[in-house]
């Protein structure tokens, strides 16, 4: 019991420390978003069924993509799966495949039914070249 109070005391300090800016550089909040800009995030979100037939033709497509692109988050997400339901709903996933691509959260590309491999490079170009341009100074 003494050690858990130990323990929760200590983590508590740290923390505190943590939260507060650093007396000998001065910055402050303003000062640090300054300092390192706001990097926007592309996303690329592909709703598939193990049992659907052009899912699994999509799915080497999207891992060609996946190993090209490697600034764009890649997640593969099963609709039979129950810890994907809140984003399938969020989305109105009602057919697979599904791809969409998201800048900084928002759609930006949203495709139904199977997709060729140059259809989603100019998706993924045109999000990075948003994205590119939200990151300019």
């Amino acid at each position: 019991m003494k050690n858990t109070l130990y323990f929760l005391a200590l983590t508590s300090f740290i923390l505190t420390l943590g939260c507060m800016d650093s007396p000998t550089t001065g910055t402050t909040p303003a000062a640090k978003s300054k300092q390192a800009p706001r990097l926007v995030k592309v996303e690329f979100l592909e709703f598939h069924a193990d049992w659907c037939g052009p899912c699994r033709q999509q799915k080497p497509i999207v891992l060609a993509l996946q190993a090209k692109y490697k600034d764009v988050a890649f997640r593969i997400l099963d609709v039979d799966d129950d810890n994907n339901l809140a984003l399938v709903r969020r989305h109105q996933i009602t057919s697979i495949p599904r791809l969409l691509i998201l800048v900084d959260g928002k759609v930006e590309e949203d495709y139904l039914g199977l997709q060729t491999a140059d259809e989603l490079i100019r998706g993924l170009d045109k999000a990075i070249a948003s994205a590119s341009k939200s990151n300019a100074p």
